[in-house]
Parts: structure tokens; C-alpha cells; sequence
């Protein structure tokens, strides 16, 4: 116990960072990044994503009594699933729609035509997360030339 005591003044806190950041070809990379991102003005970033539930989302267990079983409803074998996509900006909520059902890339595509470019200004970037839906959509065709 008195080791412990000793030791009072340190943590037990273990944060792990990616080994490439010291290699200099990363290092300098990174420099370089930090110096362009002094002339991005936050207020042009939208940053696009998507969330989804479904009626069937229930947590596997639960708590209940000693002797008696917990139980839970969902349907079964016919749920639904709805999803949610928006743009944030520095300002809130931009261009938010909800869907019956599962976004695919269809649905990105008109999303993005019908209402997304109707909020973004020249000189706006999107940041998304999704490469899935991304990929169906033709960006320097379709996107810029709309926006």
C-alpha cells in the first residue's frame, strides 16, 4: 500500500497515438497541412452524415428482480428502418431529411441535387464519412457544377 501512496502524483492514463506520426515523411505532412488549415475559415465547412434506427433496436439484457425475468417487445421479423441525413454547420442543422427505410445511393444523389446545394454557397466544403455513398455519386459532374 505505502508503494502506492508514492505514486500519488502519477496517472494511470495510457493514451495511444499512431506510430506513423514520427516518421518525418508524416511529420513534415503534417506541418504542411497545419500551415493551409490557417486560411480555411470554419464557417465554409458542412460536414454531411447519416444515422439510422430501427424498430427492432433493443438491448439484448436488462435487470429485473431476483426470481423473475425481464421482458421486452419488438416486432418480430418485420421492423422497419429509418434514416437521417443532415449537414452541420459552425451555425446547426442544414438541409436535414428523414427517410422511410435504407439510404442508398439513389437517395444520396437526389439528397444532395434537391436539398442539399440549396443551402451551400461557392467556396463551401463537404465533409462526409461515408465513402459507400460517396461513391455513387459523380462529384466534379453532378455536385460542383450544381453548387
Amino acid at each position: 500500500m505505502s508503494r502506492i501512496n508514492t505514486f500519488k502524483a502519477h496517472s494511470q492514463k495510457k493514451v495511444l497515438i499512431a506510430s506513423e506520426q514520427v516518421r518525418p515523411d508524416v511529420q513534415q505532412r503534417r506541418a504542411e497541412w497545419k500551415v493551409r488549415q490557417q486560411g480555411l475559415d470554419p464557417e465554409r465547412f458542412v460536414f454531411l452524415d447519416e444515422t439510422w434506427a430501427k424498430t427492432n433496436m433493443t438491448r439484448p439484457r436488462g435487470r429485473s428482480l431476483k426470481s423473475t425475468r425481464l421482458i421486452a417487445r419488438t416486432p418480430h421479423g418485420h421492423w422497419k428502418t429509418t434514416t437521417f441525413l443532415a449537414g452541420l454547420r459552425t451555425s446547426g442543422l442544414v438541409a436535414p431529411l428523414v427517410v422511410d427505410g435504407a439510404i442508398n445511393g439513389d437517395v444520396f444523389v437526389a439528397y444532395v441535387q434537391q436539398h442539399l446545394v440549396s443551402v451551400l454557397q461557392e467556396g463551401d466544403m463537404v465533409v462526409m464519412d461515408n465513402p459507400h455513398l460517396a461513391g455513387h455519386f459523380s462529384y466534379r459532374n453532378s455536385y460542383f457544377s450544381l453548387a
